[in-house]
């Protein structure tokens, strides 16, 4: 079973050159456990935003300040083993720092709503 391998990451639609590992977690309640003054024990839950977040290349021909200014889209991460996580009304929230001898860009797209589809 192939479980990493290519990597396909979509903006609205449209490919972006992703570059090496992404990572994804999906929105959802993070959950604590805490103790109380009487010694027992309850669960705290708080909401959990989800993100995707990598690495593309600039290969001139992309429209990084789209990228950039990404607000409200749809990023969909293709996983090699099969899997898609999907982030809905996603807000790209990295500054995008560039590196000139490489090319790469690094992106994060935050939304309320990643999952596994």
């Amino acid at each position: 079973m192939l479980v990493a391998g290519i990597i396909y990451v979509k903006v609205d639609g449209w490919l972006i050159p992703a570059r090496g590992a992404f990572t994804y977690l999906c929105s959802g309640v993070k959950r604590n456990l805490e103790m109380g003054a009487d010694t027992s024990a309850y669960v705290t839950e708080t909401p959990q935003v989800g993100y995707i977040k990598g690495s593309i290349s600039d290969y001139g021909s992309v429209d990084t300040e789209s990228i950039r200014n990404a607000y409200r889209v749809t990023v969909t991460l293709e996983l090699g083993n099969g899997k898609v996580v999907s982030a809905t009304n996603a807000v790209q929230c990295d500054p995008m720092e560039g590196n000139s001898e490489t090319g790469e860009m690094p992106v994060e797209f935050r939304s309320g709503q990643v999952e596994i589809v």
